[in-house]
């Protein structure tokens, strides 16, 4: 990718700073000055972006190297949500402000501010960026004040608020000019593509309603799952229909799974012969005397789910059959087996969205995808997605939404999921489970090496609370097979959560509106934290790429289990031998709240081990290291050179 779009941003800059005096208060996070700095530094605005510019330019005499064409399994994540990762007020009058000032500057994010954060990441030892969905939003039902990133109008066009009007540039070329500065440092990025669903004003229902699920104009909202079936809403199975299912769908039988009643199929239409905007609403015209709209979404699986209906996006219709023209658990998720041998694929819908992701790779040069809900498209689409992606870009690795770390993920084309360890992460028997599980057995595919993701509760929120965040960011950069994940705000020790779509209590759900939220509403991260974990995320990364740079694609794959005198401990060793002179690396903690005196045997003739968190020496003595572990510990040692 050339640097037109980033030359074309500095050359705004360098105007705007020569042309224009700005007056006002403009403040920026101390960090993107100097991540050692903590609090707010006040600038001028046009000639701090075009310093950051020019750093990137020399930042880009030693940009990240990754050893071979395998590049995910070397992959150091950032997670961002540009809007919130970026944001900040800037005049510190304690509103976050999406109306523009005089000076046409946002406080919520954009990309400018995201090619200001890049020296930022760059320092900690990030080399991909993971970005969730930056489309175009509906307006129809939004959540929040900003609307849903996952209630996308056109997933061919960026969110135009996400640009910086000071600059008078269109959206694209300030995306590109901050993909380009992120080449520039030798980084990766990878979008995230909600491919399942769109918002219920989307654009595409205009030229093709066929893609879409409809029902009567008239149909009222379900409120819970036990409502009468003539309202819409997560349809209503009894007990007995509810153990047929998922006894089926546990032996992967997808054959005759019970459908819904028949007063819910009754509210489903054909698709409408026009389709109109009327009051900012999608109409679909059925008759002189019948209309339809289209239906929202909802939790589909389980299929008794009590999650309230989700406003602002719908499922795509996937296959055309005229039996199966409903929203359930069998259409949209476990698919019957007989719609998948109908041939009603919705062919033009299938084509449409395999050109999505080839679109984003000529247009922006995007190395990878994140395939939100991936793992609920029809398979045969899916692979149809990889491969046309794949084709476009060889070196194009894809991600899945999937908990499960399966030999099928891998097999189907996906290079990492994101896997279970945030949840197990704070358990301590869980996570040394979690971690043993890969002991002389090679993961089926790379897993997201955290304890949060941008649905879960923060790090710092769990038992242990900086400890424990401290803890997990140093493991997460030694696991085998293991992709660091940062979640935006992770390294600050961030504890608002962004959504609280998974592993929440009913109370914690309660306590966060969707006006707080910032998935949905502005937000700002806690840039002035003084209990941060920056440090040790950059010496995990830093210690990952300098221990394990040789096997991070190697198939000669090891890791051992150390025996000890106490089996609570996670005491793990990773084995270089078809790498010369590269010592064993052994990985011993503490998760527990209570120090532990332990003794861990070493069968490898070493005397010395420096632990290369602290560079402190330990000596072994008759193949025994003797440690004392203070709670959340966690070491990791190599040969004393």
């Amino acid at each position: 990718m050339s640097t037109n779009s980033l030359d074309v941003v500095r050359h705004q800059l360098k105007i705007l700073n020569q042309k224009t005096k700005f007056k006002d208060q403009y403040c920026v996070p101390a960090q993107w000055v100097d991540s050692s700095q903590q609090g707010s530094i006040e600038v001028n605005p046009y000639a701090f972006f075009l310093s950051k510019i020019e750093q990137i330019f020399r930042l880009a005499r030693k940009p990240f190297q990754f050893i071979n064409k395998k590049w995910g399994y070397e992959a150091n994540i950032y997670s961002m949500l540009v809007r919130y990762t970026t944001a900040y007020d800037h005049d510190r009058d304690g509103l976050l402000k999406t109306p523009l000032g005089k000076h046409k500057m946002r406080e919520t994010g954009s990309f400018l501010k995201a090619i200001a954060m890049l020296p930022y990441l760059y320092e900690m030892g990030i080399n991909t960026v993971y970005l969730l969905p930056i489309f175009s939003l509906g307006e129809d039902e939004k959540k929040g004040t900003l609307g849903s990133p996952y209630a996308v109008k056109n997933p061919m066009k960026l969110d135009e608020n996400l640009a910086e009007p000071v600059l008078k540039l269109d959206v694209n070329t300030e995306c590109k000019a901050f993909f380009e500065a992120a080449k520039i440092l030798g980084m990766k990025i990878v979008m995230e593509f909600p491919l399942r669903t769109a918002s219920i004003d989307s654009d595409l229902a205009f030229e093709h309603p066929d893609w879409f699920y409809w029902i009567d104009s008239k149909t009222e909202l379900k409120e819970k799952r036990e409502d009468p079936d003539t309202m819409y809403g997560v349809p209503y199975f009894d007990e007995q229909k509810l153990r047929s299912i998922r006894k089926l769908v546990d032996k992967k039988l997808f054959v005759n799974l019970p459908k819904p009643s028949k007063e819910y199929l009754a509210l489903f239409t054909p698709p409408p012969t026009e389709v109109k905007l009327y009051k900012d609403k999608i109409k679909g015209i059925i008759s002189s005397t019948k209309s339809a709209k289209i239906p929202s979404a909802f939790a589909d699986w389980p299929p008794d789910d009590n999650q309230p209906v989700w406003s602002d996006v719908t499922y795509l219709k996937m296959y055309t059959h005229p039996e199966y023209n409903y929203i359930a658990y069998n259409t949209i998720r476990m698919y019957e087996d007989f719609l998948l041998e109908s041939g009603s694929e919705n062919k033009e819908l299938w084509e449409y969205l395999t050109n999505i992701i080839p679109y984003f790779i000529d247009r922006f040069d995007i190395d990878g995808a994140m395939l939100d809900m991936g793992h609920a498209l029809p398979q045969a689409l899916i692979e149809r997605i990889i491969k046309k992606a794949k084709k476009a870009k060889r070196t194009f690795v894809f991600w899945e939404e999937n908990f499960v770390i399966s030999k099928k993920s891998a097999q189907t084309g996906f290079n990492a999921a994101v896997g279970y360890m945030w949840i197990d992460s704070y358990k301590p028997e869980k996570l040394r489970e979690f971690v043993e599980t890969f002991t002389n057995r090679r993961p089926s595919l790379c897993y997201f090496a955290s304890a949060e993701t941008h649905n879960s509760p923060r790090t710092i929120t769990r038992h242990g609370g900086i400890h424990f965040s401290r803890f997990i960011a140093r493991l997460s950069g030694l696991l085998p097979m293991g992709l660091p994940l940062i979640t935006t705000g992770n390294e600050l020790g961030e504890d608002k959560p962004i959504n609280t779509g998974l592993d929440f209590t009913t109370a914690q759900i309660h306590e966060h509106s969707v006006n707080t939220l910032p998935l949905f509403s502005e937000g700002v991260m806690y840039w002035k934290s003084t209990e941060t974990v920056y440090e040790e995320i950059k010496k995990s990364l830093q210690l990952r790429w300098e221990l394990f740079k040789n096997n991070a694609y190697d198939e000669k794959f090891s890791c051992s289990k150390l025996e000890s005198t106490d089996p609570s401990i996670i005491a793990i060793s990773r084995i270089q031998l078809h790498v010369p002179f590269t010592p064993n690396v052994y990985i011993i903690g503490n998760q527990y709240d209570h120090q532990k005196n332990v003794t861990v045997f070493i069968s490898d003739p070493v005397v010395h081990l420096t632990e290369k968190f602290t560079n402190v020496d330990y000596e072994v003595k008759d193949g025994k290291l003797d440690l004392t572990l203070e709670p959340f510990t966690m070491f990791c040692f190599a040969i004393k050179r």
